[in-house]
């Protein structure tokens, strides 16, 4: 192996956001960082992707229509224990904290840090690499 070489594998990314820049935004910041990203505006479109996709991580907006993040996350925990799923919202407040983590999401990211979703992504490559050859179990 090469120093510095990447040998992380891509990763699929289910973005779900109703504001379409703000989905767009994290889309492209995903692309970027080479994921593949699937992007859906609400909570049912979310969770109908999550079973078609089965992506590695899906990032989830708190507020949207048809069905909010919080039931988006839960839905998809049920269908998928370890699935990662993180919520992305302008909301930032110990009590939705707290409801993200009841309903089964694996971390909060504010959307005022955006800017560190780069490291999430390279921290849930890493993590899949791992996954893949057993070390999560």
């Amino acid at each position: 192996m090469v120093s510095g070489e990447d040998i992380t594998p891509a990763i699929t990314v289910l973005v779900a956001d109703d504001n379409t820049a703000t989905r767009e935004l994290i889309a492209e910041i995903c692309r970027h960082c080479g994921a593949s990203v699937v992007e859906r505006t609400n909570g049912i479109e979310a969770v109908d992707a999550f079973k078609k996709h089965q992506p590695d991580c899906s990032l989830l907006d708190f507020q949207m229509p048809e069905m909010d993040g919080l039931k988006a996350i839960a839905h998809i925990k049920a269908l998928s224990p370890p699935a990662r799923v993180f919520m992305v919202t302008q909301y930032d407040s110990e009590n939705l904290r707290q409801a993200a983590a009841e309903a089964g999401a694996d971390g909060f990211v504010p959307k005022d840090c955006l800017h560190m979703l780069p490291d999430l992504l390279k921290a849930e490559r890493v993590f899949r690499m791992f996954a893949l050859h057993g070390a999560s179990k």
